[in-house]
């Protein structure tokens, strides 16, 4: 009964699922958290053949006929975490409330969140409520109001797709619950027939008794017989040479495996896995579009590379997709590594400690990584400074040698591929010569934080660090919302509401010892005094770029205020 594509709001709905998500993933430290949703079509829009008994239609005509009929959709976020007392409950959706006064120490937040989401499902049309148990973990449930929306240009690709695996067989092997339904619930959908199990074993059992299969999913990481070493005792089995085999997993499992240097399965896929994925990729196996992929590509892997080079590495790259597969990447490497979201940020963090490498993308917001690179050279003699790298989408002729001309010393296409930022790391070793003297400061502050303001906040309460933590978390969810008042401001060319939001971002940025940041606010707070906004564009950028620093190290300081029993 699900549409596939809804009208409605979708920043809002957005909003209010990664907010219960991630309450659900703060408050769980082991299980799960599970995303599920339902609806129902509303009674008022049937249209009269649908009301004598729903006929059963195929999955184009159904689509075609709800077009533009009015569903309640339900979505439930659930969790195996703390829970929440039932003497407690009727405080959840209260907002600057949480339920006691040591979630708010341990976990962070404002007690806001519930509160907007309750209000923001209301709007449209919905309602949210909560079942909880202490100790064994919550269920938050919320609905909205939307019209169905076909997409006619999708259907016909789809309905071939579907009568290519209409009556396959299919095997899922994964020892977790929640994926096994998951996966079956994909495979009903694309109107398969299959056979779930929770052990290598028992899919061993299945295949020797007889069972026929046309498609086998296997879960990596499984106890007793993981998904690697059930792939080689598949092959081992008479009839099962050929059988298809798609291994699943969590990014980065089969390039950690030592046993993934000649895997025969048709691909490896990274949970979580979309139906949209797992339709085109069943489909293409069967169609012989995907033959052995895995081990037609063999992974070259090198997690000792840091341990051969420990290079400190700097990530710019302004898109949080690409930061997470290089982030990935290095970490497969065994490298840990800082990232920053342009030009800026860059060089506000060589001023603070020394790199050996900076992976720049070329294309970066406010500050791109031509410019960025032109600004290092003039800053850092070449001896002191990092080896660049260019990372960029581009392959005109031509780009190669304009990054080389701005200052770079090497460059690599993207995406980003494990081989080919292995070849050139292992190009450049460390800078012995760069020594913490030589790192340039940021003006009127060496560090992002002076320590001894909030030792202060924390004397004031009488050496409880409870209102050290309040302050912080306080200053973490307004600070964004002052900086956006500021590039407002700035656009509309408002002086009198720059100088406003600036002076209360000096102030509070003060409190908690980013003095840097406040010395930018108050140079912001004086443009705006004098009733312009001229010239405020390049102290903002530095600003954002200064608050990115103070952001992550004011977050590692509340981390210090956890039990470490609970860490």
């Amino acid at each position: 009964q699900t549409p596939k594509i809804i009208v409605g709001d979708v920043t809002r709905l957005r909003q209010v699922l990664v907010n219960l998500l991630s309450n659900g993933v703060k408050f769980t430290e082991t299980g799960e958290v599970v995303v599920s949703v339902t609806a129902s079509l509303q009674n008022q829009d049937l249209n009269p053949s649908q009301k004598k008994g729903f006929p059963i239609l195929n999955e184009t005509e159904r689509l075609e006929s709800n077009s533009g009929s009015t569903y309640k959709i339900q979505f439930a976020v659930k969790d195996t975490g703390i829970g929440i007392p039932k003497e407690r409950m009727d405080r959840l959706f209260k907002p600057f409330s949480q339920v006691d006064a040591s979630t708010t120490r341990y976990y962070g937040g404002t007690g806001l969140g519930l509160a907007i989401s309750k209000r923001l499902t209301e709007i449209m049309g919905g309602k949210m409520w909560v079942e909880s148990q202490a100790g064994v973990g919550s269920t938050f449930f919320f609905t909205v109001v939307a019209t169905a929306v076909t997409d006619n240009s999708c259907l016909a690709q789809e309905s071939e797709t579907k009568k290519l695996l209409k009556n396959k067989h299919l095997l899922v092997v994964d020892d977790n619950a929640t994926n096994r339904q998951v996966l079956t619930l994909q495979a009903e959908s694309l109107s398969m027939t299959y056979q779930a199990v929770d052990s290598g074993e028992e899919a061993i059992n299945l295949l020797q008794s007889g069972q026929k299969f046309d498609l086998a999913i296997l879960d990596v990481q499984m106890p007793e017989m993981d998904g690697f070493t059930l792939v080689s005792e598949i092959r081992k089995l008479p009839n099962c040479q050929e059988l298809p085999l798609v291994l699943i997993g969590s990014l980065g499992q089969l390039e950690y495996s030592g046993k993934n240097t000649n895997i025969n399965a048709a691909v490896y896929l990274n949970k979580p896995i979309k139906q949209s994925q797992l339709e085109k990729v069943l489909a293409g196996i069967l169609t012989g579009d995907i033959v052995n992929s895995t081990q037609k590509s063999k992974i070259q892997s090198n997690i000792k590379l840091a341990e051969e080079l420990p290079l400190k590495i700097l990530l710019a790259e302004d898109n949080v997709v690409n930061q997470k597969v290089a982030i990935n990447i290095l970490k497969n490497l065994g490298y840990r590594v800082d990232v920053a979201a342009n030009g800026l940020e860059v060089l506000a963090a060589l001023r603070r400690q020394s790199y050996d490498v900076v992976l720049m993308d070329v294309q970066m917001p406010e500050m791109d990584g031509l410019t960025a690179t032109r600004q290092i050279c003039i800053e850092w003699e070449k001896e002191k400074r990092p080896r660049i790298i260019a990372m960029t989408a581009n392959a005109m002729q031509g780009d190669r040698e304009n990054c080389l001309a701005a200052g770079m010393d090497d460059y690599i296409s993207k995406p980003v591929r494990l081989e080919a930022l292995t070849t050139v790391l292992s190009k450049y070793g460390i800078l012995e010569t760069t020594t913490e003297q030589d790192i340039v400061p940021t003006p009127e502050s060496e560090k992002i934080i002076d320590m001894a303001a909030l030792q202060e906040l924390k004397e004031i309460a009488g050496g409880d660090s409870g209102l050290l933590v309040e302050v912080i978390d306080c200053y973490l969810e307004n600070s964004p919302k002052l900086l956006d008042e500021m590039s407002q401001a700035i656009k509309q060319q408002q002086g009198q509401l720059l100088q406003i939001s600036a002076h209360s971002m000096k102030s509070s940025s003060a409190s908690v010892g980013a003095k840097n940041l406040s010395r930018l606010c108050k140079e912001l707070e004086y443009i705006g005094c004098e009733g312009t906004t001229e010239g405020a564009d390049r102290i903002f950028s530095q600003l954002q770029a200064e608050y990115h620093w103070v952001d992550a190290a004011l977050r590692s300081e509340l981390q210090t205020y956890i039990p470490h029993d609970k860490k």
